[in-house]
């Protein structure tokens, strides 16, 4: 097994193991030299723990890295879903308000037809209003004429 750590962050102060021989001293009434192998255990649990820290650590980075990656891909597709129910819902408002436009060009353009058959009506009821008057009026002016011619004669 291969710890990287310097040697700077992982030597124990002399503070710490003051501490650790005054504890033991309190409690156990037993006083530890440098050298004593509880030392040496209380060292390389340390150190174990440190590199389990590191390796804990560089898990969880690559742990993030991976998550965000996920994220990363569910927030595509979901941008994608999203795109597609947009795209289906502006089809069929197209679709309806073509629809839509259809029923009122045909409701206008029969409008038109029966208000314009509705005039051509009036134009034909009114040439033909015309005509009798015509062929009124030049039914009374021969019969003026006649009167006139029987009067004279």
């Amino acid at each position: 097994m291969t710890f990287d750590f310097d040697n700077s962050s992982f030597e124990l102060e002399s503070e710490e193991l003051k501490e650790i021989e005054k504890l033991i001293a309190q409690t156990h009434g037993f006083y530890l030299s440098r050298d004593d192998p509880i030392l040496i255990l209380y060292t390389l649990n340390k150190l174990i723990m440190k590199e389990n820290i590191n390796l804990l650590s560089k898990a969880m980075k690559t742990f993030k890295e991976e998550m965000a990656l996920e994220a990363f891909k569910w927030s595509d597709s979901s941008n994608i879903a999203a795109e597609k129910v947009f795209s289906m819902t502006l089809n069929a408002h197209e679709i309806a308000m073509n629809k839509l436009f259809e029923k009122i060009a045909v409701k206008i353009s029969t409008e038109i037809e029966a208000r314009y058959s509705s005039v051509q009506k009036q134009e034909i009821f009114g040439r033909d209003s015309l005509k009798l008057a015509v062929i009124m009026s030049f039914i009374a002016s021969f019969i003026t004429l006649a009167s006139t011619l029987i009067v004279v004669i």
